[in-house]
């Protein structure tokens, strides 16, 4: 059975798929820890395959602590603006 899913007019299996095969023996993916938009863009334009991100650079930029004290709602809106911006 296959699952697909839209988030934010991005395909969620195949998101995961290219995630997948950025893991190749030899050659380690990198991951940039991101907080917004623009530090997205400039991790991409350094080069880096991917971008990543966690709770602790989302909610500060956002206005609230660590810890489940950044709403979902404003987590996602964050997620939605961040991987809008790179490809």
């Amino acid at each position: 059975m296959t699952l697909t899913a839209e988030v934010g007019g991005h395909d969620v299996a195949a998101d995961a798929e290219t995630l997948r095969k950025l893991h190749v023996p030899g050659d380690p993916l990198i991951l940039a820890n991101v907080w917004d938009p623009t530090s997205a863009l400039i991790v991409e334009s350094a080069g880096v395959r991917a971008v990543a991100t966690a709770s602790n650079a989302l909610a500060p930029v956002n206005g609230y602590e660590d810890h489940s004290h950044l709403p979902p709602d404003i987590a996602f809106d964050a997620l939605r603006r961040i991987a809008d911006s790179v490809r």
